[in-house]
C-alpha cells in the first residue's frame, strides 16, 4: 500500500476526498493512513462503508461497525452507506429502503451527517431496485453516473445533465468519472466527483461529524 501524495493532489485542484473506511468484510487497510495524510494536506474529508448485508437488521450492524471505524475523527463531508452490490439486486425495493433508513438513522443518532452512495441503475425507477422517490426525499444522495469511460484529467470539466440524471437538477454529489488520472501518479485511476452543497459549512454549523463536544 503506497502512500499517496495528498499535497500534490490538493495542489492539482482537488478540494475534498471521500475515503473508504471499510465494508461488511472488515476495515480498509489504508483508511487510517489516508485519513491522516489527507487531513495533513489540508483536504476536507468524508468516508464511506460498503455494505454486503441483506436485511434491515444487518444494516444496523454495518452502521455500528462503521461508527467504530470513524470514532474520534472529524469529517467535513458526509458519511455514506455504499449500497450497490450485485448480490443485493433482488432484495425487494421496500426492504432495501428500510435497510437505508436503518443504516443512516443509526449514524444520525450518533451525531453524523449520513448519506447514500449508489448508481444510476439502482436509482432508475423503471428497474424497480429502490423506492427512488422515498430515498431521494430521505437523505442526500452521492450519485454515480459515469460521463466518460475514458481516462479523465482532474482539470476536465463536466456539466450535470438533468435530462440524463433521472430528472433531478442536482443530487448532493455526482461521481462523473471512474478513470480519473493525475500526471504525477503512475498506473493508478481514481473516482472523480463534484459536490453541489457546501458540506463543510453545513456540517460544522450543525456540529456534526466530530465537530461537537
Amino acid at each position: 500500500y503506497i502512500p499517496l501524495d495528498w499535497k500534490a493532489i490538493k495542489n492539482a485542484g482537488v478540494d475534498f476526498v471521500i475515503l473508504k473506511a471499510g465494508s461488511t468484510k472488515g476495515p480498509d487497510p489504508v483508511f487510517e493512513m489516508n485519513y491522516k495524510d489527507a487531513k495533513e494536506a489540508g483536504l476536507d474529508v468524508g468516508a464511506y462503508y460498503y455494505v454486503y448485508g441483506m436485511t434491515p437488521e444487518e444494516a444496523i450492524d454495518d452502521a455500528k461497525d462503521f461508527i467504530n471505524l470513524i470514532k474520534g475523527k472529524k469529517f467535513e463531508y458526509p458519511l455514506y452507506m455504499d449500497f450497490e452490490d450485485s448480490s443485493q439486486r433482488y432484495i425487494p425495493a421496500k426492504t432495501k429502503t428500510e435497510m437505508i433508513r436503518n443504516f443512516t438513522s443509526t449514524l444520525q443518532d450518533a451525531g453524523y451527517y449520513a448519506g447514500l452512495y449508489t448508481g444510476y441503475y439502482w436509482m432508475t425507477p423503471r428497474f424497480d431496485i429502490l423506492e427512488v422517490d422515498v430515498v431521494v426525499d430521505m437523505l442526500d444522495i452521492w450519485f454515480a453516473h459515469i460521463d466518460s469511460a475514458e481516462s479523465v484529467s482532474v482539470d476536465t470539466t463536466y456539466t450535470w445533465n438533468k435530462d440524463d440524471n433521472l430528472g433531478h437538477s442536482e443530487f448532493g454529489m455526482w461521481q462523473y468519472a471512474h478513470k480519473g488520472v493525475f500526471d504525477f501518479i503512475d498506473n493508478e485511476v481514481f473516482d472523480f466527483n463534484y459536490a453541489y452543497k457546501d458540506y463543510p459549512s453545513i456540517i460544522k454549523n450543525l456540529r456534526l461529524n466530530g465537530y461537537s463536544d
